[in-house]
């Protein structure tokens, strides 16, 4: 079982990747179609932890 933590670091991990190849929200206008593609990717991969900690 994951708990909150747990996803919030995985959050902070993601936003620290889109830094590191260069997606970060600063660049949102230029890379609005990437940033939106990969931030549902990755909602995507942590719904099932999000839908277990709803229960």
């Amino acid at each position: 079982m994951f708990s909150f933590p747990f996803v919030l670091i995985l959050s902070v991990l993601y936003m620290s990747l889109l830094e590191a190849i260069g997606l970060s929200p600063r660049d949102i206008t230029q890379q609005k179609l990437s940033v939106e593609y990969l931030g549902s990717a990755a909602f995507i991969a942590i719904k099932p932890f999000l839908l277990r900690l709803s229960l």
